[in-house]
């Protein structure tokens, strides 16, 4: 992992999980990580663990499904940090159900979240 040391990381779905364990290995490498996700307070705590543990992190909570807030945080994250060498979109979620179970407009979400969320951020961030 020494081509990760001093890169700038953005990772979705940063809050817990897989996202959140990325980016404390990714941030223990010497690199700085962006926290993307919906929730604030699990970020901050994210964020958080990895200062105590030495790394450097930015939080931002967002919905990645919504295009306008994503474009606006990426503005932000632009000005306040700078281009992101790596995305690694991770954002997810979903609930184990059956299709009875499951309603149309969950489907729908389950099914947004990951691929609109993969989309908008790259998408933010292309042209740079």
């Amino acid at each position: 992992m020494k081509k990760i040391s001093d890169k700038l990381v953005l990772i979705t779905g940063a809050s817990s999980g897989i996202g959140a364990e990325t980016a404390k290995v990714i941030s223990s490498k010497n690199a700085t990580v962006i926290l993307l996700a919906r929730n604030s307070e699990k970020l901050e705590q994210v964020a958080a663990h990895i200062k105590q543990q030495g790394g450097k992190s930015y939080y931002y909570a967002v919905d990645l499904s919504d295009s306008k807030q994503v474009e606006s945080i990426a503005q932000r994250i632009k000005k306040d940090v700078g281009i992101p060498d790596i995305i690694i979109n991770n954002a997810g979620a979903g609930r184990w159900l059956t299709i009875e179970e499951t309603t149309a407009q969950e489907l729908n979400e389950m099914i947004a979240l990951p691929y609109l969320a993969a989309f908008y951020i790259t998408k933010a961030f292309i042209p740079e």
